[in-house]
């Protein structure tokens, strides 16, 4: 397991009272609803200073632990490419 997704396992952990957490499971059935989503935003861009733009902030995007990785690895390499242009 990665960095990032170890550090999202944590920011939803503190969100949800599951005492498993899945990377593969629905954050909605471990009990996250609307408002905890927009707390684990605020917290993935504060923990990995990113942005999250948007036309990102789709449910699709934030369905499980590893669809939210993918999300900030994408957005990421997005920055660290125009860094570095």
């Amino acid at each position: 397991m990665d960095e990032i997704t170890e550090k999202i396992i944590i920011i939803v952990g503190e969100n949800t009272e599951e005492k498993s957490i899945d990377i593969d499971a629905s954050l909605f059935n471990m009990g996250i609803d609307s408002m905890n989503l927009l707390h684990i935003v605020n917290e993935i861009e504060n923990c990995f200073s990113i942005r999250i733009p948007d036309e990102e902030l789709l449910l699709s995007n934030f369905e499980t632990i590893e669809q939210i990785g993918n999300l900030v690895k994408r957005i990421k390499d997005d920055e660290n490419g125009k860094s570095n242009e």
